[in-house]
């Protein structure tokens, strides 16, 4: 959405004043897995929520062949065109998203360790963060392109169960949904498909447009991911915890 809390606070505030649609890439809101483990936590399936997790890594052994993206190269290793971080923009920020998605709450603190944010290595390549929701929940998150193989799962656990979410962050889509509660067991698996989440992405901005409608990825659900790897960097640059406040808008 923007590299700078500021530009995304106008974003958000410019489209309210002129009544213009915002939405922001989120694409792994659309997986069906995702969405039915929101709808199963929100129904209070886990009860209590105590610890969110999820990783979202590339494996150098096994690259996915994506199309080009043009211009990529020249701004994706310049900290002042990034933001200040790389492989925390190019993951991270989705892996923050989901969890937000999936339970609802907004992450309120953060500490992080990198290999990064230095004089000597501006950008990282590898990030382990720990994570406070708004209601005292824990979590953590890991991205990297330093990894032989990955594992991109998200894991949500609660009072009375768990909701496993394997193999479907990433490229392609696909992986598997596991839920263990005292109420819900059950398990169900998606084809991989590299366009699906995009394509359905893209048709439910139209829908919103059409029918005048919140996209479900809104402005500030885009500003908020801005607060927390602003925060990040932060934590990772100075070795300290860092709370995020809520703004105004």
């Amino acid at each position: 959405m923007a590299v700078t809390v500021p530009e995304a606070v106008e974003m958000v505030r410019t489209c309210r004043k002129k009544g213009v649609k915002l939405g922001v890439g989120f694409h792994l809101r659309h997986h069906p897995g995702h969405q039915k483990a929101r709808q199963l936590i929100q129904e209070k399936i886990l009860g209590v929520i105590s610890m969110a997790q999820a990783q979202w890594c590339l494996g150098t052994r096994k690259v996915v062949e994506l199309p080009s993206r043009t211009g990529r190269s020249e701004w994706w290793a310049k900290p002042d065109l990034i933001g200040g971080a790389s492989t925390l923009m190019g993951t991270g920020t989705h892996a923050m998203d989901l969890l937000h998605f999936l339970i609802g709450l907004p992450i309120v603190e953060v500490a992080a360790i990198t290999d990064g944010q230095t004089v000597e290595q501006p950008l990282e390549q590898a990030v382990a963060i720990s994570l406070r929701f708004a209601d005292g929940a824990i979590g953590t998150i890991c991205c990297g392109r330093r990894m032989p193989d990955t594992e991109n799962d998200a894991m949500i656990y609660g009072s009375h169960g768990r909701v496993a979410l394997r193999g479907t962050l990433g490229e392609p889509q696909g992986g598997r949904l596991e839920v263990a509660s005292e109420s819900v067991n059950m398990s169900e698996s998606y084809e991989q498909d590299l366009l699906a989440l995009y394509r359905l992405q893209a048709e439910a901005f139209s829908r919103a447009i059409q029918r005048d409608e919140e996209f479900h990825a809104s402005g500030e659900d885009g500003l908020l991911v801005i607060q927390v790897t602003t925060a990040v960097i932060e934590s990772a640059s100075s070795g300290r915890a860092v709370r995020i406040e809520p703004i105004r808008l």
